[in-house]
């Protein structure tokens, strides 16, 4: 009986760790949104720099604030600060595009419409995928 035991135990040791975690990233939702001007600044006029940046000012906007593009969708997570705050170095977007995404749309020559996908475990953000909308 000992040996079962150890021997089942050692076979727990070697399964693969993602097997445990394979539900803490699954997607959750997804959105469309454009991050225009009124998004290059934090509510207290700051410039912002980086997606993740402008993503959370784009939901303050439009949880908050009611500052909403034209193109900009709800979304049922993003409706709380604390929510909002869980952004922070989790997006991803495709190589090649812009590093200053700020400065872009501040210069007036840019706005990007995005399809943003969240992934976690229903109450933790694990990744932000934005890909162009149009």
């Amino acid at each position: 009986m000992k040996i079962a035991r150890k021997w089942v135990f050692a076979a727990c040791l070697a399964l693969p760790a993602s097997v445990g975690t394979a539900s803490a990233d699954s997607f959750m939702f997804a959105y469309s949104t454009a991050l225009s001007m009124t998004d290059a600044y934090s509510s207290r006029g700051v410039p912002l720099e980086g997606w993740c940046a402008l993503l959370q000012q784009d939901r303050a906007n439009y949880h908050r604030f009611g500052k909403r593009d034209p193109d900009d969708e709800g979304d049922p997570f993003f409706t709380t600060p604390e929510r909002r705050a869980m952004m922070t170095g989790k997006c991803k977007i495709a190589p090649g595009v812009f590093t200053d995404p700020g400065a872009q749309v501040r210069s007036g020559n840019r706005e990007f419409h995005l399809r943003v996908q969240i992934y976690g475990d229903g109450q933790r953000i694990t990744r932000i995928r934005m890909t162009d909308a149009f």
